[in-house]
């Protein structure tokens, strides 16, 4: 299991805490990218590409969870505010994103969709004949309280769906300094920012003549 799926596994215990979170990612997760603290504290650090960083598990769970108290939804869904009462009856796709004022108006929801701060999620065990492509994002998964974790997934792969059906063109932008001076250029600081999105790995490897991948057969062609 990955990072994020513990958390959304934590956050299925009441009584989980904190202290517990980060034992569970301390035991379950040996891989080279993720280390461990010495003191087995509620910290954890991830290599990323750009570099080391460390993260703090208090209040990882709550933020986890976002769950509201029954009172305050039922407060909310029946409020005096149109706008209010519209946010807290309409429906959120797999990816957390709230649907149009047409498709909230439906009785039938989307495949894909689960009630606002809904407790349980939507139900992906009967099939339906075709199914839509942002259902396809959730096939697979129990019916349990979505999170902040699994709106993330499933957006990670809405994203990642999207990059491949296309070609997409990136518009890298650099920060010349941290005082919002003009004519003033730090070196150090835009280095950094070219090292760490890539940039510079990038003209790398076209400087070596490897700027398009090519298939072996074509290759050998």
């Amino acid at each position: 299991m990955g990072l994020l799926d513990l958390i959304d596994e934590e956050s299925r215990f009441p009584a989980a805490t904190d202290q517990t979170l980060s034992e569970k990612l301390h035991d379950n997760i040996s891989s080279s990218f993720y280390i461990c603290p010495k003191d087995r504290g509620p910290t954890f650090t991830i290599l990323h590409y750009a570099g080391p960083v460390m993260y703090e598990t208090t209040g990882f769970l709550e933020k986890n969870r976002d769950t509201l108290h029954t009172e305050v939804l039922s407060l909310l869904r029946n409020a005096g505010n149109p706008l209010a009462r519209q946010l807290f009856q309409s429906y959120v796709t797999s990816t957390g994103g709230l649907l149009g004022r047409q498709e909230t108006k439906k009785h039938q929801p989307a495949p894909s969709a689960t009630p606002l701060f809904s407790r349980s999620g939507p139900d992906r065990s009967k099939g339906s004949g075709a199914t839509p492509k942002k259902a396809l994002l959730s096939i697979g998964t129990s019916k349990r309280a979505q999170t902040i974790s699994s709106y993330f997934v499933f957006s990670l792969r809405d994203l990642m769906s999207k990059m491949l059906r296309g070609s997409p063109h990136f518009v890298r932008c650099i920060k010349p300094n941290d005082v919002k001076s003009s004519e003033h250029f730090s070196v150090e600081k835009v280095l950094l920012q070219l090292k760490y999105t890539g940039v510079m790995e990038t003209t790398r490897i076209r400087k070596e003549g490897y700027s398009h991948r090519i298939t072996f057969r074509n290759f050998l062609k």
